[in-house]
């Protein structure tokens, strides 16, 4: 994925002991109990 000008595998979003909360890639969007990702769409 695209993000700005660089190119991207995966997003991780992790808490300060490096527990994985969210793991975001092209294919796929994994979140742990109790999170939720919201994806937006450009033209919203």
């Amino acid at each position: 994925m695209k993000i700005g000008e660089k190119e991207y595998h995966e997003i991780q979003i992790v808490t300060q002991d490096n527990e994985l909360i969210i793991s975001i890639t092209d294919s796929d969007v994994i979140e742990k109990d109790g999170y939720k990702v919201v994806c937006i769409p450009e033209n919203n």
